[in-house]
């Protein structure tokens, strides 16, 4: 049986370059990756100018009309909570429940850049780039917080008319119930 440092040094040798496992522990035998997670953290990076930026043209979505970032600020602080995100899905088939919830959502700027971070005990499939295209109908003046507030009180799909580019999404963590000792949440 290997050990954890020898599954690590595996891993390492044999990823590629663009992924990096930075730990490896034991786990219970019926851990699920996916099913286990207790909560997950999103990034979502726009880059808000009409001048493309060729180092983030490939890791961001690029939008050239000016933003009210304020605006899609507040109109975030909608999400908070317990909701059924059916509007906020493309989730093929039905699942048992629709019903997430939200604890973050935050939407930072250096210059253009614009990070979206959200945090939530899970998420549904297309559901965090559906969220941040209701927040750039917001940006452009063609939704307010109030019809986020609709949308997901009536759950209908087709309010939201943007689906964000897969390119700028980022699953930065992934909280399960017990951490191991002395590790700490990976920074976002």
């Amino acid at each position: 049986m290997l050990t954890a440092p020898q599954i690590h040094e595996y891993l390492r040798a044999y990823l590629p370059q663009d992924i990096s496992v930075t730990d490896v522990q034991p786990v219970p035998p019926l851990f699920h990756a996916r099913l286990s997670a207790t909560a997950k953290t999103y990034l979502y990076r726009i880059w808000n100018s009409p001048d493309p930026n060729p180092f983030l043209r490939k890791y961001s979505m690029q939008v050239p009309q000016p933003l009210d970032v304020a605006a899609m600020q507040t109109a975030a602080t909608a999400f908070l909570g317990e909701h059924d995100f059916t509007a906020f899905s493309n989730a093929k088939g039905k699942k048992k429940s629709m019903v997430r919830e939200i604890d973050t959502f935050t939407i930072g700027q250096d210059g253009p850049l614009l990070t979206l971070q959200v945090r939530g005990n899970g998420f549904l499939y297309n559901m965090v780039r559906k969220m941040v295209g209701a927040l750039l109908q917001v940006g452009l003046g063609q939704l307010t917080a109030q019809g986020i507030a609709q949308l997901l009180a009536n759950g209908e799909r087709g309010g939201v008319t943007i689906l964000a580019d897969a390119c700028g999404l980022y699953l930065a963590d992934v909280e399960y119930e017990t951490r191991p000792a002395g590790r700490a949440a990976p920074k976002t």
